[in-house]
This record gives C-alpha cells, structure tokens and sequence, in this order.
C-alpha cells in the first residue's frame, strides 16, 4: 500500500476536475493525528491554493507539530492575521523573530 503522505503530496499536486473533492479530502486530513500526516495535508494545500482550508488553518496555527507548514499555506493563500494571538503563533510558525521584533517595536537590545 502506498503511504498516505505520497499520495496527498504527488496524487493532490496538481489540478483537475476532482479538485474540490480533493481540497475536502486534504481539510480532513488537517485533523488527522499524526503529524507527518497533518503536514503533508497543508503542503498540498499550499499547492493547489484553494482558500477553503484557511478557516481550519487558523484553527490549527497553535500546532507545534505543523506549524511551519499551517503558516506557510496561509501566507501563500494572502491571509494575515487578525489577532494578537494569531499574529503570535504565525510568525514563531514561521521562525521569523526579526519581522516578529519588528512589528512588536522590541528595542534592539532587548532579547526574547
């Protein structure tokens, strides 16, 4: 049996008339409990760039384990976010504390 990671990241990769059946599929997946699984959805996602998933996406920025993948897709598909906390959990997702000290206005002799 082929390993659902390959399938969701080369069979979902590219557009076709199933696409919204996929999407679906891989929004699901977003809630599977593994990890590897949950990443491999996102990046599929970031792929095919439907903008469906987002809602679930921003549930999920709290994900340690996917992070970087959750917030990467919402950064293809042009969200932002819109709370303290969301914008918290987006920028460690994308391990980019210079733009996080940036926009917090953290002086440049202060560390976190």
């Amino acid at each position: 049996m082929v390993p659902l990671i390959i399938i969701l990241l080369l069979g979902f990769s590219s557009c076709n008339s199933s696409q919204n059946k996929d999407v679906t599929t891989l929004i699901q997946e977003l809630d599977h409990g593994k990890w590897r699984v949950r990443k491999a959805a996102a990046e599929a996602l970031k792929k095919i760039g439907d903008k469906k998933a987002i809602p679930l996406l921003i549930s999920l920025i709290p994900d340690w384990d996917a992070r970087i993948q959750i917030t990467g897709v919402l950064k293809t598909l042009g969200w932002t976010p819109q709370t303290d906390v969301n914008f918290l959990y987006f920028w460690i997702g994308q391990e980019d504390t210079r733009s996080l000290r940036q926009e917090l206005g953290a002086d440049k002799t202060n560390t976190f």
